[in-house]
């Protein structure tokens, strides 16, 4: 995150727990600058951001993805649930760590898990909504060269479920997808049926890192078994779920 919003955001230092009055707000926005400052004057160098999170084995010879977040809206931040399809998808035994899998992203956000996928050597196109883009499309360029090295693709792509069948053809550089995947993408029971059918349309296995919590997660399932789906799932943690929606035969 930024120096600007991290502060902001009451990072890295954490806040107390809220919700808080305009004074208590007041005295941990000015810790955080303090801190900031401190540290400056600690390194000798300028700041320019903080990280939230240190994913997958620290070692000396490690390269990173850099992926940028920020708090404003639903899209410029990540979620738990995109931390933990990172963390099935990337499995020894996943079907998505196959060197040249096809990946369609959708809800993609910051990039996280369609990013550690190309990493991987996946092929993936990363999709949002249009007020996503500049962020998502800001961090599929500065991870280019790393990705291409090890061998991936990531191309963000802006696809809106609603769409005609036309228009999101024409959005997307390819037409058909090993897996189709998604974190925490069900969300209101209105959008069902359009997430349903843009994910057949493009790919014959779906992966959804599901709240099950959410308003419009059991009338999904229930969309996806009238229309013939062989539906799986596993529990990851809490109210959260891993699906494994397939075709079938």
């Amino acid at each position: 995150v930024p120096t600007a919003p991290a502060l902001s955001w009451l990072l890295p230092w954490g806040a107390l727990p809220g919700p808080l009055s305009v004074p208590e707000a007041e005295a941990q926005a000015e810790l955080q600058r303090q801190r900031h400052r401190e540290t400056e004057a600690a390194l000798g160098a300028e700041v320019e951001g903080y990280a939230t999170y240190v994913l997958g084995d620290v070692r000396r010879e490690s390269r990173y993805l850099c992926i940028e977040e920020f708090p404003d809206t639903v899209s410029t931040k990540v979620w738990e649930g995109a931390l933990f399809l990172r963390e099935r998808a990337l499995a020894a035994d996943s079907v998505l760590r196959q060197p040249g899998a096809s990946v369609l992203e959708l809800g993609a956000g910051v990039g996280l898990v369609g990013l550690a996928l190309a990493a991987e050597g996946a092929d993936v196109v990363l999709t949002d909504l249009g007020e996503a883009m500049p962020v998502l499309e800001a961090n599929c360029r500065a991870n280019e060269v790393l990705v291409a090295s090890l061998g991936g693709s990531a191309r963000p792509a802006e696809l809106n479920w609603l769409w005609s069948v036309e228009e999101q053809a024409a959005a997307l550089p390819v037409q058909r997808f090993d897996i189709v995947l998604g974190a925490d993408v069900v969300y209101e029971p209105q959008c069902c049926a359009a997430l349903l059918n843009t994910a057949l349309r493009f790919g014959r296995e779906l992966w959804l890192l599901q709240n099950i919590n959410r308003a419009g997660s059991q009338l999904f399932l229930r969309l996806a078994e009238e229309r013939g789906l062989a539906v799986e799932r596993d529990h990851v943690v809490d109210n959260y779920e891993l699906w494994r929606l397939r075709r079938p035969g």
